[in-house]
C-alpha cells in the first residue's frame, strides 16, 4: 500500500519545478496537512506540495517539496469543488481495507475520510 502512494508522491514531484531548500522542522511547512497514511504525509498550500516521510528512507531524505503543475493544480481544484461538503466519502464496501491512510479536505463536514490507494470514494480518486 504504501509503495504505489510513495510512487504517486515522487511522480507528482518529479512532474513539478523545485520550491527551493527545506526550511526548519515539520513545524514550519506552509499549507494545511492533505494526505496521511503510515509512510508519509502530504501538506499543500495552493500549488505548493511538501511530502514528510515518516520511515527511514535509503538516500536519508526525510522530506520533499515541490509546486503542482497547471493540469494538476486545476484537476485537484475543479474535483475538490465538485464535492458535496455534506457527504461522508469515507465510506466503502466491506471488503475494504483503507490502510490507515487519511484525506484531509478543509471545511467538510465528515473530514478527515480514511481513503487508501485500492480503497478510495470514486469521487476522491482524482483528488488523492
Amino acid at each position: 500500500m504504501g509503495k504505489p502512494l510513495s510512487t504517486l508522491a515522487m511522480a507528482i514531484m518529479m512532474l513539478t519545478v523545485a520550491c527551493g531548500p527545506e526550511v526548519g522542522n515539520e513545524d514550519d511547512i506552509p499549507g494545511e496537512l492533505e494526505y496521511e497514511q503510515i509512510y508519509n504525509r502530504v501538506y499543500r498550500l495552493d500549488r505548493r506540495v511538501d511530502v514528510i516521510h515518516d520511515y527511514e528512507r535509503d538516500d536519508g531524505i526525510q522530506r520533499e517539496c515541490g509546486l503542482l503543475t497547471d493540469r494538476a493544480f486545476e484537476e485537484l481544484e475543479s474535483t475538490l469543488a465538485a464535492l458535496d461538503r455534506s457527504v461522508d466519502y469515507g465510506e466503502h464496501p466491506a471488503d475494504c481495507m483503507p490502510y490507515q491512510a487519511l484525506v484531509y479536505i478543509d471545511g467538510f463536514e465528515h473530514s478527515p475520510f480514511e481513503c487508501g490507494w485500492s480503497c478510495c470514494h470514486q469521487d476522491l480518486y482524482r483528488a488523492v
